[in-house]
């Protein structure tokens, strides 16, 4: 393994530890998202996947790391009617898939969330000047 490597390997520890320590923060603190545990034990997955296998699992990584985002946004968020309960990819009765979250709100309505990643392909010089 390259000196950039460990580097970059170094780098990408140190953002996970800081990830999760404030993410932990804002996720787990109280009874309105009673399955964060299970959204923080997939991102420690992915990201001990990630530093493994580097810049093959990073992708993997940006979506975890979104669905964390999303899930702070939403406990964070303040506008009428509020979140009351948050769930992580909760079953749905008679579905095999799952929406990543479902927000259940004061006014007991329910509202599912599906967080999608854009990840672009990047083309080298030449096929940029080509397009």
């Amino acid at each position: 393994m390259s000196a950039s490597n460990d580097v970059l390997r170094q780098l990408l520890k140190e953002h996970v530890r800081v990830s999760q320590q404030e993410f932990h923060k804002v996720l787990t603190g109280g009874k309105l998202f009673p399955t964060a545990k299970k959204l923080m034990d997939r991102y420690e997955q992915v990201a001990t996947q990630a530093i493994k296998d580097g810049s093959d699992a990073i992708r993997a990584l940006h979506e975890i790391q979104n669905e964390m985002c999303v899930a702070a946004l939403i406990i964070e968020d303040e506008s009428a009617p509020r979140v009351k309960e948050l769930q992580y990819e909760p079953r749905i009765a008679g579905c095999d898939k799952v929406f990543d979250f479902k927000c259940t709100m004061e006014d007991d309505s329910v509202r599912w969330v599906e967080v999608k990643t854009i990840h672009p392909t990047s083309k080298d010089d030449w096929e940029k000047f080509q397009a």
